[in-house]
């Protein structure tokens, strides 16, 4: 019976161990390069973006859909970082992953916005990215690695989320790391 129990302890502790690394082989981490992604405008259909082509600027990579009620609080939000930090080669990138496009529009018709909101058609960036919440925010510094991970959107956190920002956007671009 001991035997039998730590066989099962064994093989247990393997399938979990497994598990782990099969579900983070393709998430994002931090200190991780930014996927090729390529995301198509969701109200220019003639503009596309690859994230992989986007360094020397600092990302705010946000993904988003219209059901979501944090989403709603983040857009004027996002909206305004790119302004304050536009000068900066800073640059808000909201992805949208609703299965039907005109949900996002109605959803923009209501809350305007100047950033770029683009769609990933087959989901393939958000697989990527190993996508958990709704929004999931990225800051990326301007050598195309992720510096920071922020699931939803709580007011009471815009502070840290404005002070690793900081920290990006007054790194100077070295074109030697890339």
């Amino acid at each position: 019976m001991k035997i039998a129990l730590k066989v099962f302890v064994v093989l247990f502790t393997l399938v979990n161990i497994n598990c782990l690394f099969i579900s983070n082989a393709w998430a994002i981490n931090v200190g991780d390069k930014v996927p090729a992604c390529l995301l198509a405008g969701i109200n220019d259909k003639a503009s596309e973006i690859n994230l992989k082509n986007m360094k020397g600027q600092a990302l705010y990579i946000d993904f988003w859909a219209s059901w979501c009620g944090p989403c709603v609080k983040s857009f004027p939000y996002m909206d305004q970082l790119e302004r304050r930090f536009k000068e900066q080669d800073f640059r808000v990138i909201a992805i949208n992953l609703d299965e039907n496009i005109e949900d996002a529009h109605e959803f923009l018709k209501k809350r305007p916005v100047k950033f770029s909101v683009m769609q990933d058609k087959d989901q393939q960036c958000a697989k990527g990215f190993d996508v958990m919440a709704m929004p999931s925010s990225y800051l990326v510094d301007k050598q195309g690695i992720v510096q920071y991970i922020h699931l939803g959107f709580r007011s009471n956190e815009v502070s840290e989320l404005e002070a690793q920002l900081k920290k990006i956007v007054n790194i100077k671009f070295n074109q030697s790391i890339i």
